[in-house]
């Protein structure tokens, strides 16, 4: 009996032992013996990128490795341990990483020569410098083979290279003032277009400005938000004063610059930096704004001649201001011949002159009594303040004109007796190849009494012909009706305007023009090839006088060609691809013609009521554009998910394929008249699918979870066969959708059992090309903690309902005693 209980306690311990050794992990020390050999170890940013900074999160760490064993392994995991300061794990990840097929998916058994990876994730500290880190450390591998749980270990250096933050850079695109900047300028603008050409995303951005000595500023500060790599934007420093003695060259601006930057990796830095930017101070253009209309001779208040010895006589110089702009603090200085004393200036000058207005200089005189009858040449330099779209210069300007010293005793010479008082082209601008123009000559009758029978004869130039016979002379007589030149033309009215002059009845050889009447004579002519400058007709004015005889007046007609708009090319990018929300795209402009095109604003807009694309700017504004310039506007076209326009024939509406837009140019051309011209361009919108998800709801329990959350498709075609797909771990559930049209949103909801802090949020679906896209994003769960259930305390009768419970049954007792009795009473009589 004691040796059979020896023999079994034997054979317990040797079994004991051996569940012990299978039960213990095998350690497997030594490069020959090892399973596992790493391959290779890479170190990504979470942006997918090499670069790594300070402050980085979820870095991730491969380690690759080859299993060597011809016995198969399961349940194989890697438990890495580093030591280094400034290198953890990030939060949500662990040292501990199942073994992972190259395809991604989880290795549930390892066989011989196959790959599997151990991936980590790590942060970097904010602490830490730039620099490369030497890191030891020991990845220890646990799998089972053979029914035995076994490990081992391997021991690695790496080297981690933390970068530096990167530069902020920025490319000057364009630097200018805007009204341009002339010496003396006042309350201009000025405008940088930069590029965010650095590796980093500019998060905000802070810049002050330095200008050169001299120069002032009142808001030398700007600043803009949120700028990706290679998105440009433009900063405005307002109310520039430019110097009234500054060289007309390019200066260099100071900018300094302060900025918040985020790496690929969505690392948050701050940096700074300063550059210089040259911008350009021009010259004022060379164009004579102020014109003399007309000199009248006045004394006390009525119209007179201009006489020897005359004293306190008012030379009264009209002036007219050409431009489009406000010109304000006139200063006169009068240049006369020296027998005529100017004693006073005067007049509304002082007031200045808006936009096409008048004003008048009155000059108080006294003439010498010896001074030469006839014409003088006087002048009158004017230095003024031109105001231009808020910016102020100074310009300055002579005025040349003529007056008339007569005697009561003198005979006319004819030449002086009638004179030019404006010469213009009915059409506003003309140039070379410009047919049919109508020349417009107003002549005066200066002193001739009784004049009639008025023919005007201009030999015209090489290049110019008269339209009627392609002659190289012209002929006119006076118009019936008189030219009305207070306002611009516009060219909708020019045709009737001109048919109006056309059709007028020439004037009677019987009409008498006096002294001070205005001729209108107009010629209709062939213009060819010629050149934008002045030419001289030479002409003949003959006429009748009062006593009949016939008269001839030698005249010289200058007549300037200052060209002409004649077509503004507009091309469209032609690599424009439209398959997303927001394209940046360019519109091109050319100036065909052979004059510049003035004051120029741009204005893009969609053909339909319900536009599919919509063009930001819809304004844009170019100062000048010369003869055959071409100019680029930048585009930004953002996709309308709402837009859509029918099909012809049909009720279906299409959202995407070709959208025009009418592009219409309002501008003035070098007459200061104002223009408008409309082309159109074509942009085509190809099918694309854009979804988005919004008021995504995630919450869970102990063993389930639940995302609701609205989809919707800022595409231009319709997302079919959507299907939702919510993964935790290796549990996984779907949801199907349907499809989702353009500009429509549709709601989901996928419960899912199983809970975790972080789950991935998976959209499937097939695009126009019968092709399936995914969409993955990563959903935080809130966890929501159960309430017990409370057992309901059993309700308390209040006092009165006891009371009447008491009642009832002291009634029925006392009923039931009276029947009782009743009845016994009733017995007992019957039966005696």
């Amino acid at each position: 009996m004691i040796k059979i209980k020896k023999i079994l306690t034997l054979t317990l311990t040797f079994t004991l032992l051996l569940q012990i050794i299978f039960l213990v992990p095998q350690k497997i020390l030594g490069d020959a013996s090892q399973d596992f050999n790493i391959v290779d170890i890479n170190v990504w940013s979470s942006a997918g990128t090499a670069k790594i900074y300070p402050g980085s999160k979820r870095v991730e760490l491969k380690v690759e490795t080859v299993y060597l064993n011809g016995t198969s392994a399961e349940n194989v995991v890697g438990h890495l341990n580093i030591t280094f300061d400034g290198f953890s794990f990030s939060y949500g990840s662990s040292a501990y990483s199942q073994a992972q097929l190259l395809n991604g998916s989880i290795a549930k058994e390892v066989n011989l020569g196959t790959h599997v990876t151990f991936e980590y994730l790590l942060d970097i500290s904010d602490d830490l410098s730039p620099g490369s880190y030497n890191l030891i450390f020991s990845l220890n591998i646990t799998y089972v083979k053979e029914a035995s749980l076994t490990y081992e270990v391997h021991q690695n250096e790496l080297t981690i290279e933390v970068s530096p933050y990167p530069q902020i850079s920025l490319r000057v695109v364009d630097a200018y003032f805007s009204p341009a900047a002339y010496p003396g300028s006042v309350d201009t603008s000025l405008y940088m277009i930069l590029e965010n050409n650095g590796d980093s995303t500019i998060r905000a951005a802070h810049f002050n400005i330095t200008l050169p000595e001299g120069f002032t500023v009142k808001n030398p500060r700007a600043s803009t938000g949120l700028v990706n790599k290679g998105d440009r934007f433009t900063l405005t420093f307002t109310e520039v004063s430019i110097p009234l003695n500054v060289q007309i060259e390019a200066y260099n601006v100071t900018v300094y610059a302060d900025f918040s930057a985020q790496t690929d990796d969505s690392v948050s830095y701050s940096n700074s930096t300063s550059f210089t930017v040259p911008v350009m101070v021009e010259s004022p253009p060379p164009e004579e704004p102020i014109m003399v209309a007309n000199v009248n001779t006045l004394y006390n208040g009525e119209p007179a001649p201009l006489l020897q010895s005359a004293r306190g006589v008012v030379l009264r110089v009209y002036l007219i201001n050409r431009l489009p702009d406000t010109i304000s603090t006139i200063i006169v200085n009068a240049i006369l011949p020296e027998e005529i004393t100017v004693r006073g200036i005067s007049g509304t000058y002082i007031n200045g002159m808006g936009p096409g207005g008048t004003c008048f200089v009155d000059l108080t005189v006294d003439v010498d009594p010896e001074m030469e009858i006839g014409r003088h040449n006087c002048s009158l330099n004017v230095t003024y303040l031109r105001i231009a779209s808020g910016s102020s210069f100074l310009m300055s300007q002579t005025l040349r004109f003529q007056i008339n010293v007569e005697s009561r005793h003198s005979i006319i010479d004819d030449n002086s007796a009638i004179e030019i008082v404006d010469v213009r082209w009915y059409e506003g601008s003309v140039g070379p190849y410009t047919y049919g123009a109508h020349l417009i000559v107003l002549v005066r009758n200066v002193y001739i009494d009784g004049l009639h029978g008025a023919v005007l004869e201009l030999d015209l130039p090489e290049g110019i012909y008269n339209s009627v016979d392609n002659s190289s002379r012209a002929k006119a007589t006076p118009l019936s009706v008189q030219l009305q030149l207070s306002q611009p033309l516009q060219a909708q009215d020019l045709a009737e305007i001109l048919n109006a002059f056309l059709n007028a009845q020439i004037a009677s050889p019987a009409q008498v023009y006096g002294r001070g009447d205005i001729l209108t004579f107009m010629f209709s002519l062939n213009l060819f090839d010629i050149a934008n400058q002045t030419y001289t007709f030479e002409g003949r004015l003959y006429y009748i006088d009062a006593w009949g005889g016939n008269r001839e007046i030698q005249l010289t007609v200058p007549v300037t060609m200052l060209g002409r708009t004649e077509y503004i090319q507009i091309i469209m990018d032609s690599s424009i691809s439209v398959r997303s929300r927001y394209v940046n795209t360019s519109l091109t402009l050319i100036n065909c013609g052979s004059a510049p095109v003035y004051d120029a604003y741009i204005v893009v807009s969609p053909y339909q009521t319900t536009p599919i694309l919509i063009a930001s700017p819809a304004v844009n504004y170019i100062k000048k554009i010369s003869p055959q310039e071409s100019c680029q506007i930048p585009l930004n076209l953002a996709y309308n998910p709402l837009g859509f326009y029918s099909q012809t024939g049909g009720a279906a509406s299409i959202t995407y394929g070709p959208v025009p837009f009418m592009v219409s140019i309002i501008y003035r051309d070098i007459s200061g008249y104002s223009r408008t011209f409309n082309n159109s361009v074509t942009v085509t919108v190809e099918p694309f699918i854009e979804l988005s998800i919004k008021n995504i709801r995630a919450t869970g329990k102990n063993a389930s979870s639940t995302v609701t959350g609205i989809i919707i498709n800022y595409g231009s075609t319709v997302a079919r066969c959507v299907e939702t797909q919510l993964k935790i771990g290796e549990t996984e559930q779907s949801s199907f959708i349907g499809d989702v049209d353009p500009g429509s949103e549709i709601a989901f909801r996928i419960d899912i059992n199983k809970y975790n802090e972080t789950a991935v949020l998976t959209l499937k679906y097939l695009n126009a090309f019968n092709e399936e896209e995914t969409k993955e994003i990563n959903v935080s769960i809130t966890l929501q903690e159960e309430t017990p259930s409370t057992t309901p305390e059993t309700e308390q009768w209040p006092l009165e309902r006891w009371i009447i419970v008491a009642g009832v049954i002291v009634f029925l007792a006392v009923s039931t005693l009276i029947i009782y009795r009743m009845m016994k009473k009733t017995k007992l009589q019957t039966n005696q």
